[in-house]
């Protein structure tokens, strides 16, 4: 695909950025908010036009100018993830703020001046982003890397400064601030009138210093960024100090009326039928290249908590509760499913047969089917593959529990993500939180009895938390100082590793902590781009974590005790890992045909490298069953 042509909703990137709406063009490329499928968070990307993915000088210079940029913090600039490439072309990562650019805003003036206070309201805003990138300047001070939200912040994005411009410097700057803010002023760009005579509310001062940033030679203008809008300010009678921090409806009520009603972009990843936002498990059919069929329609709900407390009681031993909320559920059929005894409309599912070999038969994943991520599950020798979900949601992390029938996953069916646990000698689906947050990555603890799994409550970063197999007291364990994006329970039920973000948002490393949440220690050191991912060898000795550089991660074993790594495997674009039961194999994902996600196994050494599925739609985050 060009790079040029327009991404299709719904396509995912390197098995993890799926495409959720196109923004339009900017001078630096196509704009898409695209949604994070490990971590569960919207994020902007630039896709790079062609003739710049035709320029290895362009993309090395992006490289090498990204990691100083991924280091830059400031209320007023928007976070910069870097650059990464796939088979649709180069693209820029950063994050996401949901509302409009200054571009939209003028484009909704339609040549109307906005007011003047306002304008230099944002101006203040951007001049003060400026400050943080010294020595370096902003070469693309365009009206669309702007950004304004519904709180009324205004920030500039930072993708722009990766493609740096040698010639760029602070007059240039001055340039194109000066010629936005004519633009603002006046409902046009800058052309031989005076802004006074456009628009006769502008101070005669303030048109000469409006004149002055934009004078054809450089030398005439005002030399830096701060300079001008300060003296505009003072130019128009406003001390600087009295601008409003933010877009406010008393300060800026123009700019404040095109925030209110903005058509705001829906939550990424929310189902139209019923909000929601989650992973994915499977069912057992010969792979099929088409979507998947819906074999079972939904049924009614109001089945009675007496059926509740039967049922927990007389599958896996589970304590009656008051908190689990049993759903109905849109499945396809196990294949080796008893039938049902009629009238009853449940959906019916037996157990797998005990695997054969003593490296465990069968493996769970997140299967991408159509627009939703699903569960499947498949036989170690590549037999027997099954779609295990259907319907309008996102379902991730599918894992067993420790005694086998029944898994927990993360799902949004119920708008946000929660947890639910599928009994699969049933086909029951139980709802185990409430809308507690955004849950991701469950674990079992090793008796089977409690579930780990990290959960954004609030707007602060992703924490632990633990709650009962029968959804009984979901409570925070651990409040780390960043996001959390992965949790494993060891095999002696005594500690739990979580990958937690360090330094930048999309890079972690890996803590292990008792499972009181108390003692956390980072095990791993000197290993960099540390995905979100891991799992632990059976003997408890070591962990199975990706790390490498973007597009370029590998799977490595990572020893707790002394916390050194051994490369697994090499080339490719690897992630998510799992150990069969008795350690001797490992399946992983991963890109390494032409950017498609697909399984791979290995023995636990990384020799012999197999495909366990070939796919045209991504299979990823897979679990082998204990």
């Amino acid at each position: 695909m060009s790079a040029d042509a327009r991404l299709p909703l719904g396509k995912i990137l390197l098995g993890q950025y799926r495409i959720d709406a196109h923004l339009g063009a900017s001078p630096l490329g196509e704009r898409y908010r695209v949604w994070h499928l490990h971590r569960a968070i919207p994020l902007g990307l630039i896709l790079l036009p062609t003739e710049t993915n035709a320029d290895p000088e362009a993309l090395r210079r992006i490289e090498a100018a990204s990691p100083a940029l991924k280091t830059l913090t400031h209320p007023r600039l928007l976070p910069f993830y870097g650059l990464q490439t796939s088979a649709d072309g180069a693209f820029l990562l950063e994050a996401w703020s949901d509302g409009p650019t200054l571009a939209d805003i003028l484009h909704e003036r339609a040549g109307r001046p906005l007011p003047l206070k306002e304008t230099l309201t944002w101006l203040k805003a951007v001049t003060a982003a400026l400050a943080p990138l010294r020595p370096l300047t902003h070469p693309m001070l365009a009206a669309e890397f702007i950004h304004f939200d519904a709180a009324g912040e205004i920030r500039l994005s930072l993708a722009p400064c990766a493609l740096s411009d040698p010639q760029s410097n602070e007059v240039s700057e001055v340039y194109a601030l000066a010629a936005l803010t004519y633009k603002a002023l006046t409902g046009i760009w800058p052309p031989e009138k005076t802004p006074r005579e456009l628009n006769p509310e502008i101070p005669d001062f303030a048109s000469r210093i409006l004149l002055k940033g934009v004078a054809a030679r450089a030398a005439e203008r005002i030399p830096t960024a701060r300079e001008f809008t300060a003296s505009l300010s003072m130019a128009a009678r406003i001390e600087t100090k009295t601008l409003p921090e933010k877009i406010t409806p008393e300060q800026a009520p123009v700019i404040q009326a095109i925030l209110s009603r903005w058509n705001y972009l829906s939550p990424p990843g929310v189902a139209k039928i019923s909000e929601t936002d989650a992973s994915p498990v499977q069912t057992v059919a010969p792979i099929q290249k088409n979507k998947p069929k819906n074999l079972l329609g939904l049924f009614t709900a109001g089945l009675s908590l007496t059926l509740v407390a039967v049922l927990l009681f007389t599958l896996g031993k589970l304590q009656p509760i008051q908190t689990g909320i049993l759903l109905p559920i849109a499945e396809t059929r196990h294949p080796l499913a008893a039938q049902a005894s009629p009238p009853s409309p449940m959906p019916i599912f037996t157990l797998p047969a005990k695997p054969t070999e003593s490296h465990g038969g069968h493996i769970y994943f997140t299967c991408t089917r159509g627009d939703y991520n699903q569960l499947c599950v498949i036989n170690a020798d590549g037999s027997g593959y099954n779609q295990l979900t259907t319907g309008p949601a996102h379902n991730y992390y599918p894992v067993v529990a420790p005694q086998g029938g029944m898994i927990v996953y993360a799902s949004n069916r119920s708008g946000t993500f929660d947890l639910y646990l599928l009994l699969f000698s049933t086909g029951q689906l139980l709802q185990l939180t409430d809308k507690i947050g955004n849950v991701v990555s469950p674990d079992f603890a090793p008796d089977g009895n409690t579930i780990v799994f990290a959960n954004r409550a609030a707007d602060g970063p992703t924490s632990i938390w633990m709650v009962g197999k029968g959804g009984l007291n979901p409570s925070l364990v651990y409040a780390g100082p960043n996001t959390i994006v992965a949790t494993a329970w060891s095999p002696d039920g005594k500690t739990i590793a979580f990958a937690m973000s360090v330094d930048l948002p999309t890079e972690y490393q890996i803590f292990v902590m008792d499972t009181s949440g108390q003692n956390v220690r980072q095990v791993s050191h000197g290993l960099q781009g540390v995905g979100g991912s891991l799992d632990w060898s059976p003997d408890g000795k070591s962990l199975l974590v990706y790390a490498g550089p973007v597009g370029d991660k590998d799977i490595f074993r990572l020893e707790i005790a002394t916390g050194l790594t051994t490369q697994l495997t090499d080339g490719g674009n690897n992630a998510a890992s799992s150990y069969s039961p008795d350690g001797q194999y490992i399946v992983f994902n991963s890109l390494r045909n032409n950017d498609q996600a697909d399984l791979f196994i290995m023995h636990a050494d990384g020799t012999e490298v197999r495909q366990l599925t070939d796919n045209p739609e991504p299979d990823w985050q897979p679990r082998w069953e204990p």
